[in-house]
């Protein structure tokens, strides 16, 4: 064969092998097109995933919160449906302590069973407390320092009472590092208190000021027990802004709406309710 020939053959061969580099390079881009798409679809697919996840857990949540309010609202309507027995559970109830009776009937629906007095130890107050089945630890003096340390060595208090004269303002900043289930405050207007009681006892934080500040701790509600010197007999009143004049009791504040429901339901039907004025317009 002619050399020139050869070289055009070598030429045809060579074009041949360029013409399969170039179909198998377009094959291979097509391929990795192909597999971008894939790629980009497989992201949405996880990131829709992901999305599908988390909308899961959301419902998932709230229909346990759900399940919980139903919950709680059967056994709300169950102990309403049945409420006379226990309102009447000591079966010696006096019309002069209501507050311990009270107590006792909280004690049924608190978590735990831990009461904190801050006050004398012999207070009556203290004595049907733990009579009641409460575990029950004194404070005295009040002071903040001392308040933490009690927190520190029990695994929760349930139920807090102070006596009026041990109320101050370090204390009840303090209390919103414990947050117990019930605070009950002793309470008395200072026309309602004799000279002597006005000099020998220490001034106490104005009732208002004090549910000012429980208000900012989330004790939005609150059941009043109160007395006055021309009535003779005891009232109550809920989620006053402040106190009847010439008057003195308790104020028991509730973080929990169902147990404050359950005070207030056992307070209106054994005390006469006080109704608040209408604030002038």
């Amino acid at each position: 064969m002619p050399i020139v020939g050869k070289i055009k053959d070598e030429i045809s061969k060579a074009g041949q092998r360029s013409l399969g580099i170039d179909d198998v390079r377009f094959k291979l881009d097509a391929a990795l097109g192909k597999l971008d798409l894939a790629l980009q679809k497989l992201g949405r697919i996880e990131s829709l995933e992901a999305e599908m996840a988390r909308i899961d857990d959301r419902i998932t949540g709230e229909a346990a919160r759900i399940n919980d309010q139903i919950n709680n609202l059967k056994f709300f309507l169950t102990w309403y449906s049945n409420r006379v027995e226990p309102w009447f559970w000591t079966g010696n109830f006096t019309l002069s302590d209501p507050e311990e009776e009270l107590a006792g009937l909280l004690f049924t629906f608190l978590p735990g069973s831990v009461l904190l007095t801050v006050g004398p130890e012999n207070s009556n107050f203290a004595k049907a407390a733990a009579e009641s089945g409460y575990e029950v630890h004194y404070l005295a003096p009040p002071n903040n320092a001392a308040l933490l340390g009690v927190k520190t060595s029990l695994d929760r208090i349930d139920f807090v009472n102070i006596t009026r004269e041990n109320v101050d303002a370090g204390l009840l900043s303090a209390l919103d590092s414990i947050q117990p289930s019930v605070i009950q405050i002793e309470f008395a207007d200072d026309n309602a208190l004799s000279a002597h009681d006005r000099v020998q006892r220490k001034a106490p934080v104005p009732a208002p000021d004090i549910i000012k500040e429980l208000r900012k701790q989330g004790y939005y509600w609150s059941v009043i027990i109160f007395r006055t010197e021309v009535e003779g007999f005891i009232r109550m009143g809920t989620n006053l802004a402040s106190i009847p004049d010439n008057a003195w009791g308790t104020i028991v504040f509730f973080r929990d709406h169902q147990l404050f429901l359950k005070a207030f339901h056992w307070c209106k039907t054994t005390l006469p309710r006080y109704r608040a004025a209408r604030l002038a317009t």
